[in-house]
């Protein structure tokens, strides 16, 4: 079992109040815009977001990952005047520093943390009040570099993503998925992300395709003894996908990137951004 709680962990309380937990994604700032990023997470968690990905990718080299465009101009456009990796770690201590509460998770790939140093960059994310980290791409099973473990020491949550496309119909059934599933599970601390669609796309997207899954996510983490948040996350656009992701899949809550991000970049105002993100809270309330 894992050895500590932090701020992942403490969303069951969300759940326990009939909420479903509402997850963002943001760039990192150069540090002149410190204040600014601030006041947006503080526009965000009056809006009800629970939790905060800030995004950790080299902007330049954006092939080595499944990455919507809309965070691909977030990144370039937040980190255009100074070194990206020290704008997250810095933007991650400014909102730490201004919201002890709240969950944050680094978003990542292996290449970017391996360049800055593994142990080196998960030290840091811990030092700055960073809960969780998301590689999505990464053999996390095999773990190859000893990547979940290194972030278990740090006291660094690893947050697996399950592909519901590569785990649907007949192969629910098929042994191989169900061990690799299992061994998936009986690691999955704090959060786990359950992935409908593809990051960036809009698509209609219905619970019920994806509810046999979590139903059988469900009763392995009870086996195992282990209870993680369940977040949808890509391809979550309006208040009904959140709808369908909590009240009919069963998720926990869902996560919003593209579908915010796209809003912030054509500067929507912000009482046009508070209205659908109240009514996604209000469609997963129970």
């Amino acid at each position: 079992m894992t050895q500590f709680e932090n701020r992942i962990d403490a969303l069951a309380r969300v759940s326990a109040r009939g909420e479903g937990i509402l997850s963002i994604s943001l760039a990192p700032r150069d540090p002149r815009d410190f204040p600014a990023l601030v006041d947006e997470v503080g526009f965000l968690r009056e809006c009800g977001m629970d939790q905060l990905l800030m995004l950790f990718y080299e902007p330049e080299a954006m092939g080595v990952a499944n990455v919507a465009p809309a965070e691909i101009r977030a990144l370039k456009a937040g980190t255009a005047k100074t070194a990206w990796r020290e704008a997250f770690f810095d933007s991650m201590a400014a909102v730490r520093a201004a919201f002890p509460d709240l969950a944050l998770i680094c978003s990542t790939v292996l290449p970017d943390i391996v360049s800055y140093g593994q142990r080196r960059c998960l030290r840091r994310c811990f030092e700055v009040g960073v809960d969780a980290i998301d590689p999505p791409n990464y053999r996390a099973i095999e773990d190859p570099v000893g990547l979940v473990e290194d972030s278990l020491a740090e006291k660094v949550h690893y947050i697996y993503s399950v592909m519901c496309d590569q785990l649907t119909g007949a192969r629910l059934s098929d042994p191989a998925v169900a061990d690799k599933l299992g061994r998936i599970l009986r690691r999955s601390f704090g959060e786990l992300f359950v992935v409908p669609a593809v990051s960036g796309t809009v698509t209609e997207l219905k619970g019920e395709a994806i509810r046999p899954l979590m139903e059988q996510i469900k009763e392995l983490l009870k086996r195992l003894d282990v209870d993680p948040r369940i977040i949808a996350i890509s391809g979550i656009n309006t208040p009904q996908d959140a709808y369908e992701m909590t009240h009919v899949a069963g998720a926990h809550g869902v996560h919003f990137s593209s579908a915010y991000l796209k809003r912030a970049e054509r500067n929507m105002p912000r009482s046009e951004i508070a209205a659908w993100l109240r009514q996604v809270k209000d469609a997963m309330r129970r």
